[in-house]
This record gives C-alpha cells, sequence and structure tokens, in this order.
C-alpha cells in the first residue's frame, strides 16, 4: 500500500504478506513499512507485487493512510530502509 510517491515513483509503502490482504486484516507484525531510497514504478497499479532488499529492523511505527472508507492509523512493528524495490517477476 503506497504511502509516499515522488511524481510516478513510490517512495514509502507498507509491505503486506499477500495481495488481497488489505490493511485492515494483517496483524502489525505481518506488515513491514518500507523506505524506497530510490523510489520505483508500481507497473500496472498500487497492488503489484514487489521484491524487496535492503535492511530489516524490528520498530514499531504507524503510517497513516488515507483510503476510500477513510483515514487510519495502521501499525507495522518492522521497517526496511531499501536499497532496492523492484517488481516481482
Amino acid at each position: 500500500m503506497p504511502l509516499e510517491f515522488d511524481g510516478k515513483k513510490v517512495r514509502a509503502f507498507l509491505l503486506v504478506p499477500y495481495v488481497d490482504a488489505c490493511i485492515h486484516t494483517p496483524a502489525p507484525n505481518r506488515i513491514v513499512h518500507v523506505t524506497a531510497n530510490s523510489g520505483f514504478e508500481t507497473g500496472d497499479g498500487l497492488y503489484t507485487p514487489v521484491w524487496v532488499e535492503g535492511l530489516m529492523n524490528t520498530e514499531r511505527s504507524a503510517s497513516n493512510l488515507s483510503l476510500v472508507d477513510g483515514s487510519s492509523e495502521i501499525p507495522s512493528a518492522y521497517t526496511i530502509d531499501s536499497l532496492s524495490a523492484t517488481l516481482y517477476d
């Protein structure tokens, strides 16, 4: 779920365990807040799977996400400062 864009590139997003997980169902220990330093284009849409490489840390955080049904603070238990994020084949 994208959080921050730089033009058409995603710079920060929430990584969830599977495509239709949404952000309402996974527990915080299954959501990872990713910062993509160089950004990447999502391709076909917001639900495009990605491959992320970087350093994972245990760090609780909360991200404000606005969707059609309103805004929510989404908790996550991990962060990744991404060295690269690319579309998953």
